[in-house]
């Protein structure tokens, strides 16, 4: 048998990702991913053993960013430290902006064996090194909500420019901000 042209298993990934930002990851089936490339369903198993192995697949480099972001953030509960380590995961959620908005509104995605495994730990180490060894819950709270104001504006603004993304951190760490300060 011959090999594939190169480009099939992008294009498989790019059809997969395109139906399931618009249906959701468990409203996909492997039959509509195989019709959308006119392959038969065991020409995509021959490249994809499951709708999972492809769904891993789609999200393995935003999930190693997240790992290297994580890894590479030394805990500095500061202001100016938290606004930095807020822009780098800023800057991560844009760069995988698709596949965010899939599980920042697919919770059939988000829950996956998989997905929850390695993306729920590195985000709660990343909220972790934002807080500080010494948080309390208040603390922990902004900083879950200045996280959520990141990829929550990301859907009003998916690819926002210099003056849109200040505005998102500023909204960020007025969340925080919100949170920590005692009434």
């Amino acid at each position: 048998m011959r090999p594939p042209p190169p480009d099939t298993h992008q294009r498989i990934l790019d059809e997969a990702l395109g139906l399931i930002v618009t249906q959701g990851y468990a409203n996909t089936s492997v039959a509509e991913i195989a019709d959308r490339i006119g392959f038969t369903k065991a020409a995509l198993y021959y490249h994809f053993r499951s709708k999972d192995e492809i769904l891993l697949e789609l999200l393995t480099p935003l999930l190693d960013d997240l790992d290297e972001l994580v890894e590479g953030q030394a805990p500095d509960p500061s202001a100016p430290g938290r606004r930095a380590a807020m822009e780098r995961y800023l800057d991560l959620l844009i760069r995988h902006g698709r596949i965010v908005g899939v599980l920042t509104n697919d919770v059939s995605a988000l829950s996956h064996p998989a997905v929850a495994g390695r993306a729920m730990p590195a985000i709660q180490r990343f909220r972790s090194s934002l807080a500080g060894d010494q948080a309390d819950e208040s603390e922990a709270i902004g900083v879950a909500a200045a996280l959520s104001v990141l990829s929550g504006a990301l859907q009003v603004v998916p690819k926002p420019d210099d003056r849109q993304r200040d505005r998102i951190l500023r909204a960020a760490e007025a969340a925080l901000e919100a949170a920590t300060t005692q009434a």
